[in-house]
């Protein structure tokens, strides 16, 4: 009996996709004989094709539409309270909805100090609380684990960094400098740090056990999700610009194609959730300007691939050597320090602490844009939203701080065109 042949648009996806992959062998096998150097970027960019090629072929496939479909059925009956996964932080659960189980590529760009960083930790913490079947993982290029791991602990109990950074001296010689009940503070919060690292509930990796390329990254996430098949992933990078990726594009090409790779392949292809903090270009640097999502550093694509953005903005840091500038601060009685007045009198006096803004500035979860207002205690990095009338308060100070810099501004170009005219 002859054979017959194949017919139709499976038959033609068939032979595109051998035809497309003998192509692509053959275009890498001519660039890596010419400049083997690049070896990982040519790797890459054949895998992208492959990959390409791969989804052209298949088609249209009414069973996969459909899965698809039951997936999404799937994981909004998963959704039993009103927000999807809380943070502990009531205001911004409630403009943003929650974190999303899938899909969200968050970014926080802000000012170097302003805390950005530690925004993240306070998220971090805020997730592992109130979501216990979830998994959070975080990648700390910026800093090695032995100074995160303060930072988190310090934004979970309020103990300052200091503390956790000569734990030994504290807990023994210095025991009357320390805190109060700090031995059992300090016990307390490291057996919760071993024990959700025992559970998988938090994995904290930095660059020296987790080379910060995102092919890499994509790899160690894969292998996670494949140990917990089903569980919720959600993933915290700090920061985007200090990763790389393997291609022949260098500047805003580069960090386009980080973006896309990011988007795609990491949080579309696992189906997980990631937020990284972002650098802003040094013209965003200049006091009193509150950084935008309309201008992440390097690319608009950046901008556009971006589900929900948070700047993070700190008025006390931005005018530190400008008290007058500053109007959102608190003061705590736990934190003061020695001040000499005109007299050469000494006292105590109140350090001030700041207000931190979260401007939600573009969120495509459910489209509500606001700031939110955060007392940050910078010695430990505990954050706490302030109540409403503070809120308001806050929001009015700003309101009416920015009419009178405006009304300044009409005055100043009035008073220069009068003095124009009579010239």
């Amino acid at each position: 009996m002859a054979c017959q042949p194949l017919a139709g648009a499976g038959a033609r996806g068939l032979f595109a996709s051998t035809g497309g992959r003998d192509l692509v062998s053959q275009e890498l096998l001519k660039k890596i004989r010419q400049d083997p150097k690049n070896l990982s970027s040519y790797l890459l960019d054949a895998q992208s094709a492959i990959a390409a090629i791969e989804k052209k072929a298949i088609g249209y496939d009414p069973a996969r539409v459909l899965n698809a479909a039951k997936d999404v059925y799937d994981q909004l009956l998963r959704n039993t309270s009103k927000y999807e996964l809380k943070t502990g932080f009531d205001l911004f659960d409630k403009a943003t909805g929650g974190i999303p189980r899938k899909g969200l590529f968050g970014t926080v760009p802000g000012k170097s100090h302003h805390g950005k960083s530690v925004w993240l930790d306070n998220l971090i913490n805020g997730l592992i609380e109130t979501n216990p079947d979830i998994i959070v993982v975080l990648h700390t290029v910026d800093d090695p684990q032995i100074m995160r791991v303060q930072r988190l602990l310090g934004a979970r109990t309020g103990i300052a960094s200091k503390f956790w950074r000569s734990s030994g001296y504290f807990l023994h010689e210095g025991k009357k400098e320390a805190p109060e009940n700090f031995e059992e503070r300090f016990n307390e919060a490291w057996d919760w740090y071993f024990r959700m690292m025992k559970e998988e509930r938090l994995i904290v990796v930095d660059s020296s056990s987790l080379t910060p390329d995102l092919m890499t990254l994509r790899a160690f996430l894969a292998d996670i999700q494949r140990q917990h098949p089903g569980k919720t992933i959600i993933f915290f990078g700090d920061n985007f610009h200090l990763y790389d990726l393997q291609t022949q594009e260098t500047g805003e090409q580069k960090i386009s194609k980080m973006s896309v790779f990011v988007t795609t392949e990491i949080i579309g292809e696992l189906g997980l959730s990631a937020i990284f903090t972002v650098e802003i270009p040094k013209n965003d640097f200049e006091p009193g300007h509150r950084p935008s999502y309309q201008n992440l550093k390097g690319t608009g694509r950046l901008t556009f691939d971006s589900k929900v953005n948070m700047t993070v903005y700190s008025q006390t840091q931005d005018w530190v050597s400008r008290p007058d500038k500053q109007l959102l601060y608190w003061e705590s009685s736990l934190h003061q320090e020695e001040q000499t007045n005109g007299d050469g009198i000494t006292c105590m006096a109140p350090i001030r602490l700041p207000i931190v803004e979260v401007i939600i500035d573009k969120n495509k979860i459910n489209g509500i844009t606001k700031t939110i207002f955060y007392r940050m205690d910078k010695f430990s990095g505990q954050m706490e939203e302030c109540s409403a009338v503070e809120q308001q308060s806050c929001a009015d100070m700003l309101l009416e701080a920015a009419n009178k810099s405006s009304s300044i501004c009409r005055i100043t170009a009035a008073i220069t065109k009068m003095s124009e005219a009579s010239s």
